[in-house]
């Protein structure tokens, strides 16, 4: 039995939002997170790094979902693609494909903590806590600059199984070199 079934493609959504001043990075962080739901409600996963005001980057995200279509992508990603118009805002918003999971590995597979201190911290947000609650989330972000936001998601979480759910890293300090 095969632990990844085989897929007609994978299909790659990769994020990337830089600002050129932080009051356009707390609107980008406050409106990412709805823009995550949504992307993970479309059944996307992946994981991505949020600004914090010590660089332009406000979001740098990779998403993966097998046999995705353009339509789908489009859909999921319309947020992100809303808020490339906004005023002192650049980056993109694009899809590609690889045809097996075998193919993707190498371009994309790996851990960026390896041989680096790291502390995180976990837990589960629910859309509503996405949605509602982005405000403290980036308030949060905003005033522990020492620390470089990063999460990984699954999608969505049978409600029944959350208790058996692996929770992933919603923040991480990177060594310094």
């Amino acid at each position: 039995m095969k632990t990844y079934p085989d897929h007609l493609h994978i299909q790659i959504g990769q994020v990337h939002l830089n600002t050129t001043n932080n009051e356009t990075l707390r609107t980008i962080l406050e409106r990412t997170f709805s823009a995550i739901s949504r992307v993970a409600e479309a059944d996307y996963v992946g994981y991505a790094r949020l600004g914090n005001g010590k660089s332009p980057t406000a979001f740098d995200g990779l998403f993966i979902k097998p046999n995705a279509t353009n339509e789908t992508f489009s859909k999921a990603f319309s947020l992100f693609v809303d808020m490339m118009s906004f005023q002192d805002v650049d980056g993109h918003v694009l899809s590609f494909d690889f045809p097996s999971w075998a193919s993707w590995c190498p371009h994309f597979l790996g851990d960026p903590n390896m041989g680096t201190n790291t502390i995180s911290g976990s837990g589960l947000l629910t859309p509503e806590v996405l949605t509602n609650k982005s405000k403290e989330i980036v308030d949060l972000i905003l005033n522990n600059q020492d620390y470089d936001p990063e999460f990984g998601f699954i999608g969505r979480v049978n409600p029944q199984e959350r208790a058996n759910t692996i929770q992933f890293t919603t923040s991480g300090r990177r060594a310094q070199r």
